[in-house]
């Protein structure tokens, strides 16, 4: 199975954890396209799968390469930043992202609401607190799928971002491999993130 049938697979999962409805992709298919509206379908799965009441939705995509080389630093991953002023203090935030890449030495990404990482492991001696796995993998063929219901409690206005860490070595967003080479085995893929207030 490619990477991209994989990720439109994971996709699939997750709408329809959240009990959406079948997605129904149209003629003439392609991998963006098909990205989109099943991120779309499942934006619409969580907002009525909280309760009802789905309120603004933003969303964002990025199609250039980040690129990672200082060790042991969260930061930024340009591009995957939204912010959200919620409606009432009660409303909830779904926060989703959907990010591609490739790491040399041990990479980690995580969703952070103003500098507060969120959804993140409890802390263990040494270990990384991180919303991912490590992502540590030449050819880079994965997808991290990032799916946080945060509670901010407050009506003044909350940016969420995607950030990224590497141990050590090098840690691209947005090409299929670390190396980033020259070559038609590697790739641009793009970046997903979605902010949809619920109840």
């Amino acid at each position: 199975m490619s990477w991209e049938s994989e990720f439109l697979a994971n996709l699939e999962s997750i709408n329809t954890a959240l009990g959406g409805s079948p997605i129904v992709l149209p003629e003439p298919r392609s991998f963006e396209s098909d990205s989109l509206l099943m991120l779309s379908a499942i934006g619409l799965a969580a907002a009525g799968g909280g309760g009802g009441g789905g309120g603004q939705r933003l969303f964002t995509t990025k199609t250039d390469v980040f690129t990672l080389t200082t060790p042991s630093i969260w930061a930024d991953v340009t591009g995957l930043t939204l912010t959200v002023t919620p409606t009432t203090a009660t409303k909830k935030i779904r926060v989703l992202a959907v990010v591609k890449g490739g790491s040399s030495g041990n990479g980690f990404l995580r969703l952070v609401r103003g500098a507060t990482p969120i959804a993140v492991g409890d802390a263990a001696g040494s270990r990384t607190q991180a919303t991912s796995t490590d992502v540590a993998d030449f050819y880079a063929r994965l997808d991290k799928t990032l799916l946080w219901i945060d509670e901010p409690a407050t009506t003044l206005p909350v940016t969420y971002k995607v950030q990224a860490l590497t141990i050590s070595g090098i840690l691209r967003i947005g090409a299929t491999g670390y190396s980033d080479s020259n070559s038609n085995t590697l790739g641009r893929v793009p970046q997903f993130f979605e902010l949809q207030e619920i109840d």
